[in-house]
């Protein structure tokens, strides 16, 4: 352990410590707000703790949030392959301009 923490950084020691910290209190606040209420459903009612409701909550958040950043991501995707494929479409070209150009000047000589 001793050879772990030597080896960081002054940041990564701070934020090592800060997420064990956040953790604590993470699991401090799901004890003390473990209380159940019912919740009502299009059809039904269920008795859930306060702590899975926000932890719930906090999970379908974090998945629509995933999901809108791979549609995001997808959209840029496509973008860069298309760009790649003219910046190599405009790359064969000046090719064949410096094969002519090649060409041009041999016949001039």
């Amino acid at each position: 352990m001793f050879e772990f923490w030597g080896k960081l950084t002054r940041t990564e020691k701070v934020k090592y410590v800060s997420s064990r910290l956040g953790l604590v209190l993470i699991v401090l606040f799901c004890v003390f707000n473990w209380k159940t209420e019912e919740v009502h459903f299009i059809f039904f009612r269920l008795p859930i703790p306060q702590t899975l409701l926000i932890l719930i909550a906090f999970g379908l958040g974090i998945l629509v949030s995933f999901m809108s950043n791979y549609k995001v991501n997808s959209n840029k995707d496509h973008e860069i392959k298309m760009l790649r494929e003219q910046a190599d479409y405009i790359a064969e070209k000046d090719a064949e301009i410096e094969q002519l150009k090649k060409e041009i000047a041999e016949k001039e000589a």
